[in-house]
C-alpha cells in the first residue's frame, strides 16, 4: 500500500466516522508565536482543548506536518542512527473535543489497524498508564488482548502533559512486533522469549523488536501551578500515528528510509554518488540527506528561509549538516538541490503548496548551499587546526565560535566533526561567546517605550470597522492616555498605525495622537486641549476618528494586499508578507524572494496593481472559522496571533488573507499606486516602498518637473530622445574625467591595493583608506575591477579634512548573491555621520566624520560577512 493510500484510507476512515476532515497548518504554527515549528497534530487545536475556542465540530482528524528539531521534542542529532527517526513527519491524527473518549478511541484505532489496515492482530501490543485500569479493562475485556501483550508504563512513558500546567492525561500507545529475529539483536532475552514487555527497553526507540506505531492520549484533567490535578468538564482525545512509521509496517520494511516516502530521494541520491543505500555498510548519510531535505522543502514552502537567526537558523542547520553527510558520500560539488524534485514527487500531490514553491525551494536550496560550499573547505581547515590544538580532548568555546562566526558552522555541525575524531566542544565556552556578540550587536536604534501601569479593566470594544464616531464612556484616564468602554479608534497592530482624533466630553477635549493595545484594552495616546484627567475621569464623551486620515490609511491597506497579490503573480508564489508598515498613504512590505527585483519586475508589479485598482473591484470582509479559511487557502501571517473565528479581506476573489485593519470599499478607492523603494532587508527579505493616493500623484508630476528639466540641461526639448542624449553625455563626460583623473589616480597602484585585500569566504575584499580626491575614486573601482576577476567587494574612503568620501564597487556575481551596494553604502555612511546609496553593483555616499573611518571599513566588513556567510 502506497504512502497516499495510507494517508487517504486514515482520514476517510475518520470522515465515515463522524470526523471532520481539517488541512495540515502550517511548518510554523499560525496564531502560536510562542511554538518555533508545528511539532503534533494537536498544536492547531491547542485553544480548542483550553477551552478558549469552539469549532463547529467536535470531531476531527488530520495529517499534520510535523518538524521535531528543537525544544523538547528534538530529534535533529537522531536522525541517521536509527530507521525510524526524522525532523520532518507526517502525523495521522484524530481528535475528541468533549465527545468521544477511551472507549471509542481505543476501538477506532483497532479497527482501523487490523480491519481497514490488515495488521495481524498478533503483531500488535498495547502500553497503559500504570494507573489506568479503565483503559487496559478496555484493551483485555473488549479488544481481547492478552494481559502479557498490554504494559504498564509511568509518568515518563504513558502520561501526556501539554506544559508544566494546563490539559493532561495518561495515554495508550499501539506497538508493532518486528518479530523473534529483531528481538535476538536485543541485548536483553526478554525479547527472545515469551515476555516481551518485561524488557527494559520495550516502548522505547532502544528496542530493536518493537516500535511504537500509535499514541492515543486521554486529555481528562488540568494540572495547575499549584501542582494540583482536577478533572476536565470535558475530556478529550488526541491520538497521533506517524504515516512513515505505518507505512514501513504496511510495505512490508523494516526501515522508513525503505518506503515509497524517501526511495525515489535515495534513488536520485545513489546517481549522484554511484553508491547503493542497500549494499552500503553506513547507512546514516543516505538517511540523513534524504530526511533533510524533505524538512528542507517543506520549511521553505511555508515561508521559513535559512537565515541566522530563529527558524531560519535551525533551517540553516538542517542544509549545512545534509551537505556535511553529502560530501561523507562523495559528492563535492553542490547537489542537494537536485533532491528537491523527488520531495515534490513524493508530498506534491497532498501538500499543494509544495509543488507551488517547488522551483523556489530549489533556487533557494541551491543558493544557500553555494554559499556554504564557498567557505567550507576554509573551515574544514580551520577545523583541522582546531583538532590539533584541542586541549584535554576538546575543542574550546573560542575555536567553535570563531568557525560559526567567522565559517558559518552551526556548533552542530563542528561537534559532529568532533565527534569523528573522538573530540569533544566547549559548548558553554562558545554560548558565552556568542551571547557576548549578541549584546554587541545591539543598535543604539531601540528605545524604552514609556509605560504607565493601568488598572485591571474590561476588554474595550472596538466599533471603528462600521463607524468613525462614537459614545463612550471613561473607563480611566491619566493626563497622556484614556481608555474607554468602547471605541471607534483602530489600535496600531499588523503594520497598521493607530488612529488619530479627539475624545471630546462636557468640560473637556482630549487630542489621541496614537492608539495602541494592552492585551484587550486600547488605548487612547495625546495629550487635553481642554480640561484634565480628573474632568474626563467617570465621564461620557464622543470618539471622533480623524476621517481623511484613516482613509489614507485604507488606501495604504487594501494596497498593500494588492502588491502582495502582484508580487505573487510577477515573482512567484513563495513571496510572502514577512512584515509590513501601514501609513497615510504611504506603505512598507517586506516579503521573502533571494534576489534583488529587476527594473522590469517592479514596473510589472506597479501596472498589475494599477490594473487591479482601475477594474474597481470590490473588497469585502467574512469572519470564518480559522481552520475553514486556512482549507480555502485564505494567507495568514505566521506570527499574528489569530482566534477562532477570523476576518478575511476578500478582494475580487483574486486576493484573499486573515486580516484584522481597516480597508476600503472597492479597489477604484486607492486611486493611483507607485513603487518608490525596493531593497534588500537581509538574506532571503526584499523590501518595497510604495505611495497612495495623492502622494502617488505628487510622485508622478515631480518625477514630471525632473524629466521636463534634465531635457532642458541635456539640450533637447523630446523627452523621448532624452535617454540617447543623456548616454552621450555621459560618454563623454568619462572620458573627460579620465583624461583629468589620470595623474592623481596614477598615485594609488591598484595592485598594491589588491596585494593587501582580505578575503571573506572566496571574496576578495579592498576595504581601505587611500589618499587621492574623492573625486578619483570611481575610477579607482573601475581600474580595480579592471586587475581582478570576478568575487570582488571594493570600500575606499578618502578623508578631506574632517569630512569623508567613499565608493563600493561590486562584480555582478556578488550582486546575483544578494550583496547591494547601495544597501552597504547605508551602512557605511551611517557610521561617518552621513549617508550613502546607488545601485546594487555601485554605491557611494559621504559624511562628516573623518574620524570614524576605521569604523566604517569594519561597518563593510561586517556586512559582507551577514549577506556571504
Amino acid at each position: 500500500m502506497r504512502a497516499r493510500e495510507v494517508r487517504r484510507k486514515f482520514l476517510d476512515f475518520f470522515v465515515r466516522n463522524g470526523h471532520t476532515e481539517v488541512v495540515s497548518a502550517p511548518i510554523v504554527p499560525v496564531g502560536d508565536p510562542t511554538l518555533l515549528f508545528t511539532n503534533a497534530g494537536m498544536n492547531q487545536f491547542k485553544n480548542v482543548f483550553l477551552g478558549r475556542e469552539r469549532r463547529p465540530y467536535s470531531r476531527a482528524t488530520s495529517s499534520q506536518k510535523c518538524l521535531r528539531v528543537s525544544g523538547k521534542h528534538n530529534d535533529l542529532e537522531t536522525v541517521g542512527s536509527t530507521e525510524r527517526h526524522h525532523t520532518f513527519f507526517e502525523m495521522l491524527g484524530n481528535f475528541s473535543f468533549g465527545d468521544y473518549f477511551k472507549r471509542e478511541a481505543i476501538h477506532f484505532a483497532w479497527q482501523l489497524l487490523t480491519e481497514d489496515y490488515g495488521i495481524p492482530q498478533e503483531r500488535l501490543y498495547a502500553t497503559v498508564f500504570t494507573e489506568d485500569d479503565e483503559a487496559c479493562k478496555i484493551w483485555r475485556d473488549e479488544i481481547g488482548l492478552k494481559e502479557s501483550r498490554i504494559w504498564r508504563g509511568g509518568e515518563k512513558d504513558n502520561y501526556w502533559m501539554m506544559g508544566d500546567t494546563g490539559p493532561c492525561g495518561p495515554c495508550s500507545e499501539v506497538h508493532y512486533d518486528r518479530g523473534v529475529e529483531r528481538g535476538k539483536r536485543c541485548k536483553h532475552s526478554f525479547c527472545r522469549d515469551g515476555n516481551p514487555t518485561a524488557c527494559p527497553h520495550f516502548g522505547s526507540s532502544k528496542c530493536p523488536r518493537f516500535f511504537e506505531l500509535w499514541n492515543l492520549v486521554f486529555m481528562q484533567f488540568e494540572r495547575r501551578e499549584d501542582g494540583s490535578v482536577t478533572p476536565l468538564p470535558n475530556p478529550s482525545i488526541d491520538t497521533g500515528a506517524g504515516l512513515e512509521r505505518l507505512s514501513a509496517v504496511l510495505q512490508g520494511v523494516d526501515d522508513n528510509f525503505q518506503t515509497d516516502l524517501f526511495i525515489p530521494i535515495i534513488r536520485r541520491i545513489e546517481e549522484l554518488c554511484g553508491g547503493s543505500f542497500a549494499k552500503a555498510r553506513d547507512r546514516m548519510p543516505y538517511r540523513v540527506v534524504a530526511d533533510h531535505i524533505r524538512a528542507l522543502v517543506v520549511c521553505i514552502s511555508d515561508g521559513v528561509i535559512p537565515s541566522n537567526e530563529g527558524r531560519g537558523y535551525v533551517v540553516r542547520r538542517i542544509l549545512r549538516r545534509a551537505v556535511r553527510y553529502l560530501l561523507k558520500l562523495g559528492i563535492q560539488k553542490p547537489a542537494l538541490y537536485e533532491l528537491v524534485d523527488p520531495v515534490v514527487e513524493t508530498l506534491g500531490d497532498y501538500y499543494r503548496e509544495i509543488s507551488e514553491n517547488a522551483d523556489y525551494a530549489r533556487e533557494v536550496v541551491r543558493t544557500e548551499e553555494e554559499n556554504f560550499h564557498r567557505t567550507l573547505q576554509r573551515g574544514l581547515e580551520v577545523f583541522e587546526e582546531a583538532a590539533r590544538h584541542a586541549k584535554a580532548g576538546t575543542i574550546s568555546g573560542a575555536d567553535a565560535f570563531k568557525l560559526y562566526d567567522t565559517y558559518g558552522f552551526p556548533v552542530d555541525l563542528t561537534r559532529l566533526l568532533a565527534q569523528e575524531r573522538g573530540l569533544k566542544v566547549d559548548e558553554a565556552g562558545f554560548e558565552a561567546l556568542l551571547s557576548r556578540q549578541r549584546i554587541r550587536s545591539r543598535t543604539a536604534s531601540k528605545f524604552i517605550q514609556e509605560t504607565i501601569p493601568i488598572p485591571k479593566l474590561p476588554p474595550t470594544r472596538f466599533v471603528g470597522y462600521e463607524k468613525l464616531e462614537s459614545e463612550a464612556a471613561v473607563l480611566y484616564a491619566t493626563e497622556k492616555m484614556v481608555v474607554l468602554d468602547r471605541t471607534p479608534f483602530y489600535a496600531e497592530a499588523g503594520g497598521q498605525v493607530g488612529d488619530t482624533g479627539v475624545l471630546e466630553g462636557e468640560n473637556w477635549r482630549f487630542r489621541v495622537e496614537n492608539t495602541k493595545k494592552s492585551g484587550d484594552v486600547v488605548l487612547h495616546w495625546g495629550r487635553f486641549e481642554r480640561g484634565d484627567a480628573k474632568a474626563s475621569d467617570g465621564g461620557r464623551c464622543v470618539a471622533r476618528v480623524d476621517k481623511e486620515r484613516r482613509a489614507a490609511i485604507a488606501r495604504a491597506h487594501s494596497a498593500t494586499h494588492l502588491l502582495h497579490f502582484a508580487l505573487r503573480q510577477v515573482v512567484g508564489k513563495h513571496a510572502r508578507q514577512a512584515g509590513s508598515l501601514v501609513q497615510p498613504d504611504r506603505l512598507r512590505f517586506d516579503f521573502t524572494h533571494f534576489r534583488p527585483l529587476t527594473d522590469g519586475q517592479i514596473a510589472e508589479v506597479e501596472r498589475l496593481v494599477n490594473q487591479k485598482i482601475v477594474e474597481d473591484h470590490p473588497i469585502k470582509v467574512v469572519e470564518k472559522p480559522l481552520d475553514v479559511a486556512l482549507k480555502e487557502g485564505v494567507i495568514a501571517i505566521f506570527e499574528e496571533k489569530y482566534r477562532d473565528v477570523v476576518r478575511v479581506v476578500d478582494i475580487g476573489g483574486f486576493s484573499r488573507e486573515l486580516c484584522g485593519g481597516t480597508h476600503l470599499e472597492r479597489t477604484s478607492q486607492v486611486c493611483l499606486f507607485r513603487i518608490v523603494g525596493e531593497q534588500s532587508v537581509q538574506s532571503g527579505i526584499r523590501r518595497i516602498e510604495a505611495v497612495t493616493g495623492l502622494k502617488a500623484y505628487q510622485v508622478t508630476a515631480e518625477e514630471r518637473v525632473l524629466l521636463l528639466s534634465v531635457s532642458e540641461a541635456a539640450g533637447t526639448s523630446d523627452v523621448k530622445s532624452l535617454a540617447q542624449r543623456v548616454r552621450k553625455l555621459r560618454e563623454a563626460e568619462k572620458e573627460l574625467r579620465r583624461l583629468k583623473e589620470r595623474p592623481a589616480a596614477g598615485k594609488v597602484d591598484p595592485n598594491q591595493l589588491l596585494k593587501k585585500a582580505s578575503e571573506i569566504g572566496d571574496v576578495t575584499v579592498v576595504a581601505c583608506e587611500v589618499p587621492t580626491a574623492g573625486g578619483m575614486l570611481r575610477s579607482l573601482v573601475d581600474r580595480l575591477k579592471a586587475e581582478s576577476s570576478n568575487k570582488l567587494a571594493v570600500c575606499l574612503i578618502a578623508g578631506q579634512g574632517s569630512r569623508a568620501s567613499f565608493v563600493i564597487g561590486l562584480t555582478e556575481d556578488l550582486v546575483e548573491r544578494g550583496v547591494d551596494a547601495g544597501e552597504a553604502a547605508r551602512v557605511v555612511g551611517a557610521v561617518l555621520g552621513g549617508s550613502g546609496g546607488g545601485r546594487a553593483d555601485f554605491a557611494q555616499g559621504g559624511g562628516p566624520n573623518a574620524a570614524k573611518i576605521k569604523d566604517a571599513l569594519s561597518a563593510f566588513r561586517a556586512y559582507l560577512s551577514e549577506r556571504i556567510l
